[in-house]
């Protein structure tokens, strides 16, 4: 019952065949499900990225969408296009109408989330606000060495995301992997989000996309072999 995650955007490469750049998308696979997590910000890019890494478009059961903005959904309607025809598609509340109507036209399980939501046996989605007139959503995944949390910015606030996980699932967290948006942060503001992952007792840490290089180098040195670098092309399994 592991989780494994192959990063197929980020803002750091793991592969020199790949292309890197500002932006994140991960297929996540559990349980028998297949999970395409955001598309980046480079259409071409990601196409090529996922050929190389052999995304299979087609036995993608879920395809989710963290947020509105354009570093995470670029090519959003050739995607949905491209799924097959029982593809269930998630999107936060907020997200554009006209992107929430195409998704509609091609797949007929898209569900606009509002709060927090079931999508599948020890799966769910997570959806809180980020900003004004934005709310991000987040994937959970129950396992048994507890929940497993991918953010694409967590503009709510990642250790805010991280607690409302806790509320709702009532287990301690195995893994938090994606963008934590602390790339303006001070050092201490930095150090700060370290503390509160080891207070709350996350397992282990793996940063990316917007969290900024500061946390990131700081989680490597607090949270050493629990520490999981991350870049396009990286395959983990938690």
């Amino acid at each position: 019952m592991s989780v494994t995650i192959t990063i197929l955007y980020d803002n750091r490469s793991d592969n020199c065949l790949l292309q890197e750049g500002w932006g994140f998308s991960a297929l996540i696979e559990y349980l028998g499900f297949k999970i395409l997590f955001d598309t980046g910000s480079d259409a071409e890019a990601f196409s090529k990225n996922a050929a190389l890494l052999q995304l299979p478009y087609q036995k993608i059961i879920h395809l989710l969408f963290s947020h509105k903005h354009s570093d995470h959904i670029t090519g959003f309607k050739k995607i949905v296009e491209m799924m097959g025809k029982d593809t269930a598609l998630y999107l936060p509340k907020t997200f554009p109408w006209l992107l929430v109507r195409h998704g509609s036209k091609h797949l007929k399980n898209t569900t606009v989330v509002r709060s927090f939501e079931a999508i599948a046996p020890h799966i769910y989605s997570l959806v809180l606000r980020g900003g004004f007139w934005m709310y991000e959503q987040a994937l959970i995944l129950k396992t048994p060495k507890g929940l497993g949390i991918i953010t694409g910015c967590a503009h709510p606030g990642i250790v805010e995301i991280i607690k409302a996980a806790q509320n709702k699932l009532q287990d301690t967290v195995a893994f938090v992997l994606g963008g934590f948006h602390q790339f303006r942060s001070s050092s201490d503001e930095c150090a700060q989000i370290v503390q509160q992952f080891q207070k709350i007792g996350v397992q282990k840490a793996a940063p990316c996309h917007c969290s900024g290089d500061m946390l990131i180098n700081q989680f490597q040195e607090a949270y050493g072999e629990n520490f999981c670098k991350v870049g396009t092309g990286t395959v983990l399994t938690f």
